[in-house]
């Protein structure tokens, strides 16, 4: 199995998972189809070869009417949890609906192809239930990598979605202090942004990691840090402040920033071991 964060922020979302004869997007929250469609040709992948796309949540930046128009286009599946389907239905109607073949999940695991994803619940302010994801290859179930890009707490669910995890995919959203000291934002939304379920910050994003790895027997390989803050954080600030806490327990993962404007690099799980492929985009 690998994968690669295509696009990570609040302009757009969007992850591809391949294993064997299987391709799935994880959120597709771009801004518009074409975007899409350039993302996957920035890695040589055809849009129509996609199976599915799995939607974390129906915030726009991961689930949008381009999602739709893709689904619907390129005959892809669209999987949201079966919570989130009537206000799905109730955002979009009918017309925007018609050629999407509509799958719903519940909360226990469910595969596509031969990739599992287990989904669990986290605090995030969108309509209806956001969810992240432990996601790896049927064939190999120890391999697992954790997801969630968007949580406004490090959560007791949080904790154990990425208990022996290889990969943790996580949320780096903001530095408190360029946050409320920006004066171009309303104390609204930044009270939004921390109020346990908007987003978090560089060091509730460190230490999710470390409850979580104090609670696993897998060693931690890498870190990606996800959905950065344009405003309010900085590769150079998310990445330094999330190694230095877990320097301080013992934990040294190659640390990884997803961008809004670029693809990361594809992680792989050969069968021998970890590793990752290409220059590591930041």
């Amino acid at each position: 199995m690998k994968f690669s964060i295509l696009r990570s922020g609040s302009s757009g979302n969007c992850t591809f998972i391949e294993h064997q004869n299987t391709r799935v997007l994880l959120d597709a929250g771009l801004s518009s189809r074409k975007k899409i469609v350039e993302s996957l040709q920035e890695i040589g992948v055809e849009p129509e070869s996609i199976d599915a796309v799995v939607c974390t949540h129906l915030h726009g930046d991961h689930l949008g009417r381009s999602t739709l128009s893709f689904c619907g286009t390129f005959q892809t599946s669209l999987w949201i949890h079966h919570q989130n389907e009537i206000p799905f239905c109730s955002r979009y109607p009918a017309k925007f609906r018609a050629n999407v073949d509509l799958h719903t999940f519940l909360d226990d695991s469910f595969s596509i192809g031969g990739i599992r994803f287990e989904p669990f619940e986290v605090a995030h302010d969108a309509v209806g239930v956001t969810h992240g994801f432990r996601f790896y290859s049927a064939d190999e179930p120890d391999r697992v990598v954790g997801y969630a890009a968007d949580l406004g707490s490090a959560c007791e669910t949080v904790v154990g979605g990425f208990r022996d995890v290889s990969i943790i995919c996580i949320e780096s959203n903001h530095d408190p202090e360029l946050l409320w000291k920006n004066p171009l934002r309303t104390t609204e939304h930044k009270k939004r942004v921390t109020g346990g379920r908007g987003h978090i910050s560089n060091v509730q994003c460190a230490e999710a990691i470390v409850a979580s790895m104090k609670a696993s027997s897998v060693k931690l390989s890498t870190v990606i840090l996800c959905h950065l803050s344009e405003d309010h954080n900085t590769p150079e600030l998310a990445r330094t402040t999330v190694r230095n806490i877990l320097t301080e327990h013992g934990l040294s993962p190659e640390l990884v920033v997803a961008s809004r404007n670029e693809r990361t690099v594809f992680f792989e799980f050969p069968v021998s071991d970890l590793w990752s492929v290409g220059e590591v985009v930041h």
